[in-house]
């Protein structure tokens, strides 16, 4: 994950602690499990709209590789959406919510 974004999404979260904000929607960079935006600790809604052959140097080289690591952004109890590609991803182990 290139630094700059890293840094942006590290202002980012300065700037909705600093101003109180109680909501937002947050899109991710390459997505996924170690994306830079996956600290969220209960997000409340996720999902995942579309699927293609990029990032993968980090990702995965197959969709079913990439499905998989997108899916590390889902976690319990949130809710779920996904388009086309839930069935590339139902077999994606859960994770809990992080507790403060």
């Amino acid at each position: 994950m290139p630094a700059y974004f890293r840094f942006v999404t590290l202002v980012a979260y300065h700037a909705f602690l600093s101003l109180g904000v109680d909501a937002t929607i947050l899109e991710v960079g390459v997505g996924g499990l170690h994306d830079s935006t996956n600290i969220v600790p209960k997000p409340v809604v996720t999902g995942i709209t579309a699927l293609g052959l990029d990032h993968t140097a980090v990702l995965g080289k197959t969709i079913k590789e990439i499905a998989y690591q997108k899916g590390g952004i889902y976690k319990v109890p949130s809710v779920r959406f996904v388009t086309h590609v839930w069935g590339l991803m139902r077999g994606r182990p859960r994770r809990k919510a992080s507790r403060p």
